[in-house]
């Protein structure tokens, strides 16, 4: 019954996300929504693109030393979502994501490799 109401309350915060914003398939920012849901950050793509993405507790983010990959691992195809567990997002070392953190979710489209506009959400936990 609990995963029931929470699959409700996560269905009317999408359709009220997906209806109040503008979602144009040809901008990557505004056709990409990020959201906390039951243990898990929902990335939805709401692009006509495939997007890839990278997700870091905010402190980690300001020290981790990373670049824009683009594998099956971190992609989400156009016009759909997909969850990550907490488990699975970086932290500082030594910490793990609570009530009120900070997660930096970094996307981008695939592109010849000479210039990657990369874009960022914050979800607050």
């Amino acid at each position: 019954m609990k995963t029931l109401i929470y699959s409700f309350i996560t269905i009317i915060l999408l359709l009220l996300v997906s209806c109040s914003l503008s979602t144009d398939p040809n901008n990557i920012q505004s056709s990409v929504q990020a959201i906390s849901d039951s243990g898990q950050i929902l990335i939805i793509n709401f692009s006509d693109n495939d997007i890839y993405f990278a997700a870091f507790e905010s402190n980690m983010a300001a020290v981790v030393n990373w670049s824009p990959l683009c594998n099956e691992e971190n992609k989400i195809r156009s016009n759909s979502s997909r969850r990550i567990n907490f488990s699975k997002i970086e932290c500082y070392p030594g910490s793990t994501l609570k009530a009120g953190d900070r997660v930096i979710i970094y996307y981008w489209q695939k592109s010849d490799g000479t210039n990657t506009e990369v874009h960022s959400k914050v979800v607050i936990l």
